[in-house]
């Protein structure tokens, strides 16, 4: 599917996309959710229409704070509904409009999925997937959906991410055998992906040498005999298609793995002289660090205390310059963005990290973690009441009580206590004190409440 952008939507499309961001500005969820709607209907493959159609339909169903009751209706009915979903001449949008009421919905996410699918845009389904992951990380039904739409597209290494966070999850002997099998595969599409063209690959593949080598490559855990073992056969498998990426990638994974980083260097350099690739450049830039580290080890372990704060304080120059380079180079990296406010922040660049982190805002996976950092910011600089807006919206987009919201939420007591807002403060404080008495100073604190 060919991504439809604002500039590339048709005119129609546009209007009804800005009114309704427009509408949202103004907290006119209803309206904007309707306006999101027919956009998508317009254009189903404008992902950023759909994106805030989704969460704006998320933000509405947590205001509305219904009961255990209510939520169960809804639940009930959504089931329903799914099942007249065939019927319909739109099945997309017929699934749309289920989720305009309940947007985490996972047999509606479901069907929405197929539906796309069946009409050749399986990326829809994964986006929505995607945004619902957000705020149910480790439902499990949902891992296993998007796992496999995952696989299904061809992208074997998220897919095995998913899956393996299942695993580890279920603790399922299926989930973990299926875990394996996909690591499996996956080394068979990098490894192997041309060799149906190549004669001597299909006798390779056939020699009983090469399945051994396949069995070692899929270990969870391997020895440095199964490495060294692995390092010598992507060597070769170099020698013989040396434009392959995934080779290159793979064998500098093993030097790494093997502790090797600067051999692990030396192939991300020449990687890079084959084919310009951001992602090699990310690892590079990883690669050096470790490298970095293993040398402070190696210098606090012979006793040259100063030489290994002198490389400490280089590392840190390393990653401050290199992320800016990158950043230059690749400035629509959402990623890149997010990393660079974090030490323009630790650093205390604060303008400057209010910058990246508000670029970084558009990347669905690090939003709520750049309001964090954006409340920061603001607090450092003594804007209490845009930092308490930021934590708050943060807050209303997570529905687990995990390790995130806690921190939000203890960030608001601290900042509601200091602009005199007590009774608010008190409220956050008991709301991470209901569920992890433990965290931080938090039993303390709440009793000064009382």
């Amino acid at each position: 599917m060919e991504e439809i952008t604002k500039d590339t939507a048709s005119k129609k499309a546009r209007n009804f996309f800005d009114k309704g961001f427009s509408a949202l500005e103004s907290n006119n969820l209803d309206y904007a959710i309707d306006m999101f709607i027919h956009c998508v209907e317009l254009e189903p493959a404008f992902a950023q229409a759909r994106n805030y159609l989704r969460r704006t339909a998320i933000k509405r169903l947590k205001l509305k704070r219904a009961s255990k009751l209510g939520e169960g209706l809804t639940q009930i009915s959504t089931k329903f509904a799914t099942l007249k979903l065939g019927k319909s001449d739109n099945p997309i949008m017929a699934a749309e409009k289920l989720l305009k009421t309940n947007p985490l919905s996972i047999d509606a996410l479901k069907s929405l999925a197929e539906a796309a699918t069946a009409e050749e845009l399986p990326e829809i389904g994964l986006q929505s997937y995607q945004i619902a992951r957000e705020f149910k990380p480790d439902n499990t039904t949902l891992l296993r959906l998007t796992g496999d739409l995952y696989i299904e597209l061809g992208d074997i290494k998220s897919g095995r991410e998913c899956i393996e966070r299942l695993a580890e999850l279920t603790q399922d002997p299926e989930d973990i055998s299926r875990l394996k099998d996909i690591s499996a595969n996956e080394t068979i599409k990098s490894g192997y992906e041309d060799a149906a063209e190549k004669a001597d690959w299909r006798e390779a593949m056939k020699n009983k040498d090469e399945a051994i080598e396949l069995e070692v490559d899929s270990k969870l855990k391997k020895t440095q005999a199964d490495l060294d073992k692995l390092i010598a056969t992507t060597q070769a498998q170099i020698e013989h298609e040396p434009a392959n990426m995934n080779f290159r990638n793979k064998l500098a994974r093993l030097f790494t793995d093997s502790s090797m980083f600067e051999e692990a260097i030396d192939v991300l350099e020449q990687a890079l002289t084959v084919a310009n690739d951001p992602n090699i450049e990310q690892t590079l830039s990883a690669t050096r660090v470790k490298l970095i580290d293993q040398n402070i080890v190696e210098l606090r372990e012979a006793g040259q205390i100063e030489d290994a704060e002198s490389q400490e304080a280089a590392k840190q120059q390393f990653i401050f310059d290199d992320l800016q380079e990158r950043v230059k180079r690749y400035p629509n990296d959402l990623d890149l963005r997010y990393e660079l406010g974090i030490i323009l922040y630790d650093n205390s660049y604060i303008d400057e990290a209010i910058m990246s982190f508000q670029k970084a805002l558009l990347n669905p996976q690090k939003r709520v973690n750049s309001q964090e950092y954006l409340a920061k910011c603001h607090r450092a600089k003594g804007q209490l009441d845009m930092a308490r807006e930021r934590l708050e919206d943060a807050a209303s987009s997570l529905h687990s009580m995990d390790d995130l919201k806690k921190s939000i939420l203890y960030e608001l007591m601290d900042i509601c206590s200091e602009m005199g807002d007590n009774d608010k403060a008190s409220e956050y404080c008991k709301e991470i004190y209901k569920v992890d008495v433990s965290y931080r100073d938090i039993a303390d604190r709440v009793q000064t409440f009382y």
